[in-house]
Formats: structure tokens, C-alpha cells, sequence
């Protein structure tokens, strides 16, 4: 690992993900999504890999692939799911138009299975060259509702008007994609990998106005399940399809694709089931049997406490007739209700309060003021402690 030494080895800890070795948490869950909900944290993203399609056939192998609609203008990117036979999520994709090659991030299984599975897909004859972008360079995250000011300092001004679901190129071979499963204001950065230990040195630098932060795979995971990013790892493994999943919108019916006749057949079947987020004050089980009013209506598929919140979050995959929000329910048929559907994203970020023109982490008159209007009651606390 290029970046091993820069990274506070020494500290962290580490886990595999995608086959690839690297930092689970720094310091503590709750100081790493503190800076990515406050202030600014730098990750290694070396576990997403990085492919690029080139040659004349390279569009129409990701056309037929490919389950959303392909149109992509120059430098934009689009977010989809590569689906099996079954429909069931294999990949979690993004694809990046780039003067007709295309940039291709994915996760969910390493990257040796991945490039092998393209280039199982290309048909005899094709005009289509795949090269692997983990050789030559390596991926950051910055993420945090103030990560745009610290990458204008590093980049210049223009960044910020850099519109989300975009790419473009900096004048030192860098690519910076507009992305993140934050919440928060989140860009992917491509390095060259024989300049990546200095630019992480350069970003931390810049970075200390900032109160920078390392920060880890799991405060990741964490952050955007509270802000109900799909994670290929925790929901993707359950064998939904993205009826289930809450995804279609990854998804063209106008097109033909892999698992399209299963997605069908889930949007037509009776027993039609949806994620739907639920909150509550006391913990949540994996696995424990969801009521409402005394009938038995779903189960709970994901839960954790989150560090925001301070409450207990998760997903029930519920009967289609419950999935919604502002329902009631218990995990025992004769308990009092005592969790809620609710509409997600889970958290109120501070990303959307900000204004570039106006607001400024170095500002402590304004921060505190962004942070006042985020500690508000919350109407649905009040509720559940009075119910």
C-alpha cells in the first residue's frame, strides 16, 4: 500500500474490503463521523475498482450491460447497479463519459473479478480495451460539508460551482469526480499512484485550519446508511432486487437488461415487499420480527446506533401496504409500538444548509449558527418518548 506509512499505520485498524487491505477506523466511530458530518475527512477509497473502457464498441458493451439509461454527456457520470440473472445487485457502479471512453467505479467484489467479468463480456471481434486504473493510480474520498472549501484552497475557486455526478481535470494529472454516499459534500480523487503519498501530505497540510480527520471504512458505511446510500456490502447481500432495494431509479424498463424478467416479475407479485427506514429509542435487532397493531408486517434486515442521532436506525423490509412512513410498530405481536417508519434520509445535513457565498469553517460565528439551526428539537423524539 502506497499510502501505508502517511496513514497513521501505527493506529489504525485494519480490514479487507474488495480484497483490498485498508483503514476500518482511525481513531474512534464517533470522531470519524463527527469530522464527516462537521468538517472534512480524507479516506482511502483503494478497495472501489477503477476500469476504463476504451475503443468503438466500448458504449455498447456498457449499453447492453448496463441496466439504467446510457445517455451521458462529456464528463458526466451516472450511478447505476450492475444486476445477476436473478436481479439481485453484483455491483455497485458508477459510469463517467470521458470524450467517449468511459470511467467505471465499482464495488462489491475485488478487482480481479471484476475486470475478468468484463472481458468475459466482450463479444468476439469488439473494438473495446479495458485498462485497470488501480495499477496506475490511486483512489481518495473527501468528504464533509466544508470539503468543497479545502479542495478551492487546493484546486482554486472554480471548484466550487463543480456540480454533482461530474468529473473534471486539474492541471496536475488529478481527476476529481463529484460523488460521495455522505450525505455531505463528497469528491473521489484519482492520483497518480507515484504522487499519491504527496498529495496526502499536501491535502492534511491544507488541511489543518480544517481540523482534518482520517477517517475509515466504517465511519463511511456508517454515514451513508444514515443518509440511506445502498451499500452493496450490508443490503446488497440479502438477495432483494432493487424493487426491494428502493433502487429502480438505477434502473430503465425502456431498455433491455440482465434480471430485467425477475424485476418484473417482483414488481408484479403479491407478496411485494419494500426497505422503508424505522427509528427507534431502544435497540434493534437483525433479524426481529416487525408488528403493526398486532399483525406481523416485516422484519427488521439492517441496525445500528447512530453516532448522529443517538438513536437506534435502521431498514425493515416491509409488506408493500406498510412501506411508508409514519407508521407505528413493535417487535412482539402484544408489545406497545415503541419504533417508527420514517422518511429518509435518516439525518439533516449540514451540506444543505451551506452557502458557499456566505459560510466558511474558519468562521465560528457562522458554524455555530449552521450547527444551532441542526439542534433543533426533533418533533419525532418528543413523539416516541411520549408514546
Amino acid at each position: 500500500m502506497v499510502l501505508r506509512d502517511r496513514m497513521q499505520a501505527d493506529v489504525a485498524i485494519w480490514r479487507e474490503v474488495d480484497g483490498v487491505e485498508v483503514p476500518a477506523r482511525y481513531t474512534t466511530l464517533e470522531q470519524e463521523v463527527s469530522a464527516l458530518r462537521f468538517g472534512v475527512g480524507l479516506s482511502d477509497r483503494s478497495y472501489v475498482c477503477v476500469l476504463r473502457l476504451r475503443g468503438e464498441d466500448a458504449y455498447d458493451l456498457l449499453d447492453r450491460c448496463c441496466p439504467c439509461a446510457m445517455y451521458l454527456r462529456d464528463g458526466e457520470v451516472r450511478h447505476t447497479v450492475l444486476l445477476s440473472e436473478q436481479g439481485t445487485p453484483i455491483l455497485d457502479l458508477y459510469v463517467g463519459n470521458d470524450d467517449e471512453s468511459f470511467f467505471v467505479f465499482s464495488e462489491g467484489k475485488p478487482a480481479q473479478e471484476v475486470l475478468a467479468y468484463w472481458r468475459s463480456m466482450i463479444p468476439e471481434g469488439a473494438d473495446i480495451q479495458i485498462e485497470s486504473w488501480n495499477e496506475t493510480h490511486a483512489l481518495l474520498g473527501l468528504n464533509g460539508p466544508f470539503a468543497w472549501e479545502l479542495l478551492a484552497e487546493l484546486e482554486g475557486h472554480q471548484v466550487i460551482g463543480f456540480p454533482y455526478a461530474t468529473f473534471y481535470r486539474s492541471e496536475e494529472e488529478n481527476l476529481f469526480f463529484r460523488l460521495g454516499k455522505t450525505g455531505e459534500y463528497g469528491y473521489d480523487i484519482l492520483v497518480p499512484r507515484d504522487k499519491v503519498a504527496a498529495y496526502w501530505a499536501r491535502v492534511f497540510e491544507v488541511g489543518r485550519s480544517f481540523d482534518i480527520c482520517p477517517v475509515g471504512f466504517e465511519a463511511l458505511e456508517h454515514a451513508g446508511l444514515e443518509n440511506f446510500f445502498f451499500s452493496i456490502r450490508r443490503e446488497g447481500a440479502l438477495g432483494l432486487t432493487p424493487v426491494e432495494l428502493q433502487l429502480q431509479w438505477r434502473v430503465s424498463y425502456e431498455k433491455d437488461f440482465l434480471g430485467r424478467a425477475a424485476l418484473e416479475a417482483v414488481k408484479t407479485s403479491d407478496a411485494r415487499r419494500r426497505v422503508t427506514g424505522i427509528r427507534s429509542a431502544h435497540p434493534l435487532s437483525e433479524g426481529a420480527a416487525l408488528y403493526c397493531e398486532g399483525e406481523r408486517v416485516g422484519e427488521v434486515v439492517v441496525a445500528m446506533r447512530s453516532v448522529t442521532l443517538g438513536a437506534w436506525i435502521g431498514l425493515g423490509l416491509l409488506a408493500l401496504p406498510w412501506a411508508q412512513a409514519g407508521l407505528a410498530l413493535s417487535t412482539e405481536r402484544a408489545k406497545k409500538a415503541d419504533m417508527w417508519t420514517v422518511s429518509m434520509p435518516f439525518v439533516r445535513n449540514l451540506s444543505m444548509l451551506i452557502n458557499p457565498q456566505k459560510h466558511s469553517y474558519r468562521d465560528a460565528a457562522s458554524l455555530e449558527t449552521l450547527r444551532r439551526s441542526l439542534s433543533q428539537p426533533d418533533m419525532w423524539v418528543e413523539t416516541a418518548d411520549g408514546a
